[in-house]
């Protein structure tokens, strides 16, 4: 196993162990006291089920060399980093923001009144930040999966501050090779933890 491998094996280690208090606190609960959960469960099933092993595809394997030299493939890969947190990362997050909720955080929202989420429809339907989902994830304990899901990096991308210049995009002061492309394995090696792994084990535990 390469030594990059051997990372992401650390990193997805890393994201089960924080999710674990969480998640057995999910199977000690009663049948009745799942049922809002399991409904939810039902809707992130069918987002991963739609969108996530497409999305999921992206050139994971392109070559370092061509990035390097590809003007046309570091502009790719810059928006292939944006739609992926727009996508599968939002996606993650906010069941991750359920789960907790189900463990009995209580996660508010404007709208245009202060509420408290109770759904993922409540999350999907009213502008919520990325920023502040991340910060409740943060605040109770689930530090690695914010840290991957670089806001700041999305918005960087979104609003356009980044240099094209003769042979080269730069973002933050780097070559974009340097800075998207190592994230893009982090997201891809947290999304197969979180949705591929830890739920799907939860799934079967529970005879879903």
């Amino acid at each position: 196993m390469s030594a990059s491998d051997e990372e992401i094996e650390k990193l997805k280690a890393k994201i089960k162990h924080e999710l674990e208090p969480f998640i057995n606190k999910i199977l000690r609960m009663s049948d009745e006291d799942l049922l809002e959960f399991r409904e939810e469960y039902k809707k992130f099933d069918e987002k991963c089920k739609d969108s996530l092993l497409l999305i999921m595809s992206f050139s994971l394997e392109s070559d370092v060399k061509t990035l390097r030299t590809s003007i046309k493939e570091q502009i790719f890969l810059l928006y292939e980093y944006l739609g992926m947190v727009e996508s599968v990362g939002d996606i993650i997050v906010n069941f991750l923001v359920m789960l907790l909720v189900a463990n009995g955080k209580d996660f508010h929202i404007n709208a245009p009144r202060i509420k408290h989420v109770y759904s993922l429809d409540d999350l999907e339907k009213t502008y919520v930040p990325l920023g502040h989902k991340l910060e409740f994830l943060r605040y109770y304990g689930i530090k690695t999966i914010p840290s991957i899901i670089d806001s700041n990096l999305r918005n960087d991308i979104a609003h356009f501050n980044f240099k094209i210049e003769k042979d080269k995009v730069t973002i933050r002061g780097k070559e974009v090779w340097e800075v998207v492309y190592p994230n893009l394995i982090k997201m891809n090696g947290a999304v197969e933890a979180v949705a591929f792994e830890v739920f799907r084990t939860l799934e079967e535990e529970l005879g879903w």
